[in-house]
């Protein structure tokens, strides 16, 4: 009576492919060993095995053709068969069915129960893998460098690689917003170069050259290629020089005399500074013909030079050499003596003269305007006085027909 005590289930591809050959393609074949005895005894003879693939433990669908082997050699109870049932193995499990007899006596005694297949053969799956299928076309397995077609992906897998996939850290997936086919593209005066993994970023003018003084703002030539020395310097103090290379104020403007220094345009009024001319002094006024206004507080004109070289205090239209205007009647043309007191005032009004002490050397009009008064004093209107000194020797007040 043939009874299967222990069926020993050692799966695995064919070595003699691995080893034998530095390049060998991967077969769905497997080698099956197992341990056959005859009663109590194990088996020494020649047996007829059949060997079935199923889907499940008991019952189920048979999976694949039903393999036979005749006359296999069972030794001291251990015998093996290669077996392929092709590719058959998408993950599910799989349960294997053996019938076994003498060699060519009567029917097969089937051997219970089946045995699940163990996870070696299903690295065959590896052949039909999903998104694996080129890898069948690899040369060397066992070295990727080597491999004829390991940068190949099947369809199924163009696209299946994404950021998201891809552990943090791992590669540079974004520069500066930037992902994929992104161009490189030289500027002027650039050249980039690729050379294997190395590209090279260079300039075709040779770059920049030239010398500078210390503590001077550089300034470009008129070609843009090499640097040299401005008119502007920058001392230790934080002072800006224009012209000179030692600043005394925050901003000190140097030219050699009768030139202008800084000047204001808006493209027809011009303003500026001087120095040095037939006055040999400095000067300050508008360079164009414009008139020139004096201001405080960012208000309106307070003082106005003329083209004609009129002064207006408090008008813009002087009439005169000097016209002072008020709107305040109390307010007009003041006087002071060395001692603090009035000596003229003029009211803005023109109706007061109030004079502690009036020394005029030509004749005195009072009362309206007039140019020319023909006598020392002359006064429209009434005059009060409201003392008059008696001296014996000069006589306070003097009248005549003539009015003298």
């Amino acid at each position: 009576m043939i009874a299967r005590i222990l069926v020993l289930v050692l799966l695995f591809f064919v070595i003699g492919c691995i080893y034998s050959r530095p390049a060998c393609a991967q077969t769905t074949e497997f080698t099956y060993q197992g341990s056959l005895k005859d009663g109590p005894n194990p088996a020494n003879a020649n047996y007829d095995f059949e060997f079935a693939l199923f889907d499940a433990l008991n019952a189920g669908n048979p999976v694949g053709p039903t393999l036979t082997r005749s006359s296999v050699a069972v030794a001291n109870g251990i015998f093996s068969v290669k077996l392929d049932f092709g590719s058959n193995y998408p993950g599910a499990n799989r349960f294997l069915e053996i019938h076994v007899r003498p060699t060519g006596a009567g029917a097969f005694t089937p051997l219970a129960p089946r045995q699940a297949v163990s996870s070696v053969p299903y690295s065959v799956k590896s052949l039909t893998a999903d998104n694996a299928t080129n890898a069948a076309n690899a040369t060397n397995a066992t070295n990727a460098t080597n491999a004829a077609s390991a940068d190949t992906l099947s369809a199924a897998c163009n696209g299946c690689v994404t950021g998201a996939k891809i552990a943090s850290g791992q590669v540079v997936k974004s520069v500066n917003s930037l992902t994929d086919n992104v161009t490189l593209a030289a500027g002027s005066n650039i050249t980039i170069t690729p050379t294997g993994n190395t590209l090279t970023i260079a300039s075709t003018s040779g770059g920049v050259g030239g010398s500078g003084t210390p503590n001077s703002i550089p300034l470009w030539d008129a070609g843009g290629t090499t640097l040299g020395t401005s008119a502007i310097t920058q001392s230790a103090s934080g002072n800006v020089g224009i012209g000179t290379n030692a600043p005394t104020e925050k901003l000190t403007i140097q030219t050699a005399t009768s030139n202008y220094g800084f000047v204001q345009t808006d493209g027809t009024i011009t303003v500026g500074s001087f120095v040095g001319g037939s006055g040999n002094g400095g000067w300050y006024g508008t360079k164009s013909n414009h008139p020139l206004y004096f201001f405080t507080g960012d208000s309106s004109p307070q003082m106005t030079l003329t083209t004609e070289g009129r002064v207006g205090i408090g008008t813009t239209t002087p009439r005169n050499l000097l016209e002072i205007r008020s709107t305040n009647p109390f307010v007009g043309i003041n006087l002071v003596g060395p001692n603090g007191q009035d000596a003229f005032v003029a009211r803005g009004d023109g109706s007061a003269l109030v004079a502690d002490e009036l020394e005029i050397g030509g004749n005195v009009y009072i009362g309206r305007p007039i140019f020319f008064p023909l006598r020392k004093l002359m006064v429209a209107g009434r005059a009060r006085i409201s003392s008059i000194p008696l001296e014996a020797s000069i006589a306070a007040v003097c009248f005549n027909a003539a009015g003298d």
